[in-house]
């Protein structure tokens, strides 16, 4: 069995922000996670779709025979960016008791222009989800993402609590402060990542 200090047995976290405010309590997520015991064991890749051209889907169906969208926009960076990782980590806001709209745009876009045509190509990936807000609708929003990720044929390992992240609003910080969400975040990441290397055979 391999040791998991060799450099090309790390983990390739992908990040998926759906915050519009770069520097916030989405991105504290990861101070949190570069200061895990883990930190020596993973790749980190962020993605702030605030920074990403995504349009709407116009219900062309011309996916259905091109295996993809048409429309000319980053989504198919993006997907390239989730087929090469590992563990894809989504980590919605709320707006309005859902997750915001760029969120539910890139989830639209994503599954039903180019993942469902091409018979779903992150099927067996791991996932994790983070739900960032205030007091209310996390639990939605996490069910929300959980069925797009089990639609998906993705597997999300059993860690306990979801790492659900309360706050007051104030910016930014109130992370730093929801010990019970930073616990919650410890323990998905340690067991995610223990199913990740137990799979690749690796100690």
């Amino acid at each position: 069995m391999k040791s998991i200090n060799e450099p090309q047995d790390k983990a390739n976290l992908l990040f998926i922000f759906g915050s519009h405010r770069r520097n916030g309590n989405s991105e504290k997520i990861l101070d949190i996670v570069k200061t895990s015991p883990y930190c020596d064991r993973i790749n980190i890749k962020s993605i702030f779709l605030l920074e990403k051209k995504i349009l709407y889907c116009k219900s062309c169906y011309k996916c259905n025979s091109m295996n993809e969208c048409v429309l000319d926009d980053d989504v198919k960076e993006v997907i390239e960016d989730m087929k090469a990782s590992d563990i894809i980590v989504y980590v919605p806001v709320i707006y309005a008791f859902s997750s915001n709209s760029i969120f539910q745009t890139f989830l639209e876009r994503a599954g039903f222009g180019f993942l469902r045509p091409q018979g779903r190509p992150l099927r067996d990936k791991l996932a994790m989800v983070i739900v960032i807000g205030r007091r209310y609708a996390h639990t939605t929003v996490a069910t929300q993402i959980l069925l797009n990720i089990l639609l998906n044929e993705m597997i999300v390992v059993g860690s306990g609590f979801l790492p659900l992240f309360y706050g007051l609003g104030k910016f930014p910080g109130d992370v730093n402060f929801d010990t019970e969400g930073i616990e919650a975040l410890k323990q998905n990441l340690k067991r995610t990542l223990e199913w990740h290397f137990a799979k690749k055979g690796v100690k």
